[in-house]
């Protein structure tokens, strides 16, 4: 997956916490974008290169994980920060 494409997703997550509508509407436009990329860049795109990929993909598993755990991390953390703001404004300003 591309470096950017994993920013990417972890933008999503991030945006959906401050702005739902906004979220929503990165991650419509994501798979267009990989798209677009692969229509650019065609050139790039081989078949027999894919499957070669995906049998190297247990020689990345460490990598897999990282980024698997990575974003496990990041939903948690967000999870945790937007608790604590809620009940922050809950308290200061009296539950609106």
């Amino acid at each position: 997956m591309e470096p950017k494409i994993r920013s990417s997703l972890g933008i999503i997550r991030v945006c959906a916490y401050i702005a739902e509508d906004l979220a929503r509407d990165l991650a419509k436009m994501l798979p267009f974008a990989v798209l677009a990329f692969l229509i650019l860049d065609l050139s790039s795109f081989d078949a027999a290169d894919s499957l070669e990929v995906l049998k190297q993909a247990d020689d990345n598993r460490e990598i897999i994980f990282y980024y698997l755990g990575f974003t496990i991390a990041l939903e948690f953390a967000l999870r945790f920060l937007s608790a604590v703001i809620d009940k922050t404004r809950s308290v200061l300003f009296g539950g609106r």
